[in-house]
């Protein structure tokens, strides 16, 4: 958060703005949609600090937070999976690693596209069948 202050003379104003964390710079550069190598039919999308499953195009109701474990290292929900520390904007591939060993790459993302996947279509309800022959007693 920006901090205002006055210099010792009391005249000059000045703004100090914090230095975005990594977290924060990783976060914004996996902004849009994003395929794992190999299994190009998986995609997801991230919004803000969600990542949400793309099916067919469109918004799947799957989601995982992406969070900031204690060390500032951006994490895939409970934190199984950790982004890799060298992944910064620009970046065309991400390499999730795993949570206990980060030696080994558990899935890599590949860039796609910034644009925003339309948000799921709700099922229109199934019409009633109408009951055919005779009613109970009759």
């Amino acid at each position: 958060q920006a901090q205002a202050y006055v210099c010792c003379c009391g005249i000059h104003q000045f703004t100090v703005v914090p230095a975005m964390t990594a977290f924060a710079k990783q976060t914004q550069a996996l902004q849009g949609i994003w395929k794992e190598k190999g299994n190009e039919k998986m995609q997801w999308f991230v919004e803000g600090e969600t990542a949400f499953m793309v099916y067919k195009g469109r918004r799947n109701g799957r989601k995982f937070a992406l969070k900031e474990n204690p060390e500032g290292e951006l994490i895939w929900g409970s934190g199984k999976f950790v982004l890799d520390s060298s992944f910064e904007s620009g970046n065309k591939s991400a390499d999730w690693q795993l949570g206990k060993d980060r030696e080994k790459v558990a899935f890599t993302w590949e860039f796609v596209s910034s644009e925003l996947p339309p948000e799921p279509e709700e099922e229109e309800p199934r019409p009633k069948a109408k009951a055919k022959g005779k009613g109970k007693g009759k």
